[in-house]
């Protein structure tokens, strides 16, 4: 067994420096960045071009010291990853003679860890990137789609003051809620009343039990949604009031709360 293992233990050593080499720099600033000028020349670079354009845009100006201070270290990290490591890597691997491959040269454990630690640190941060990327589009996604919901609560707000103000001749409450033609006596007003209604729509909706003659109330959620908290981001609610100057109202959270 020992045998077995013993060709792999200088890399599983190199692997836990690299590991160790990678993790602990992320909870120190200053060892972070000198991390990322080693192991990701490329993102000095781009850390300051952002930040150098925000600036400028506004109304900052450009200064070049900075600049050339980036550059170095951009250029050192280069010349680490791409000339340094290969070459402590190639001159390790002369430099074995033992039989044993744990006795390697310190040359050699020094160019390994560099090359793992690098590709390491790589990955790592390139994860790291995906899955902010990801998070923003997905909370993108869930902006979209509330501002979406709440686009159509008050299209089916208007609908509703236009079907409670319609005489009832052309099928409307004229002038009230509680007062739609239906098959025998008149009834409130439904969902299904209004011309903008889908049923087939990506949000639910429901009017609120307690309609009055001048006031109704639409809850509209993200369908799949929890329905246990209205005041979530995902529910919102419109008070529609025909007869008053502000027609429709966006209800806040407090004021959802005590709707449902």
């Amino acid at each position: 067994m020992k045998e077995k293992i013993e060709p792999f233990l200088p890399w599983m050593i190199v692997a836990l420096i690299a590991a160790i080499l990678i993790f602990i720099p992320k909870h120190t600033s200053g060892m972070y960045a000198l991390a990322y000028a080693i192991y990701a020349p490329a993102m000095p670079l781009l850390q300051y071009t952002t930040v150098h354009a925000i600036t400028v845009f506004g109304g900052g100006t450009f200064t070049l010291e900075p600049f050339m201070q980036t550059g170095l270290t951009a250029i050192i990290g280069l010349i680490v990853v791409l000339a340094l490591t290969p070459f402590l890597l190639v001159k390790g691997y002369r430099a074995i003679r033992e039989e044993t491959l744990l006795k390697r040269s310190l040359v050699w454990y020094l160019g390994a860890i560099l090359l793992v630690s690098s590709l390491g640190f790589a990955l790592f941060n390139s994860a790291l990137m995906a899955t902010s990327y990801f998070a923003e589009n997905r909370q993108i996604e869930e902006n979209v789609l509330r501002d979406q919901l709440r686009s159509q609560l008050m299209i089916h707000g208007f609908a509703a003051a236009e079907k409670m103000l319609m005489p009832h001749d052309y099928g409307g409450g004229n002038g009230s809620f509680i007062d739609i033609p239906g098959e025998a006596t008149s009834r409130e007003i439904r969902l299904t009343d209004l011309k903008t209604w889908d049923e087939n729509s990506e949000f639910s909706f429901r009017i609120e039990d307690s309609i009055t003659d001048s006031t109704l109330t639409i809850i509209g959620s993200i369908a799949g949604s929890s329905d246990e908290s209205s005041n979530s981001s995902s529910h919102y609610a419109i008070r529609v009031t025909p007869h008053e100057s502000n027609t429709i109202r966006l209800l806040s959270e407090a004021a959802m709360s005590r709707v449902e």
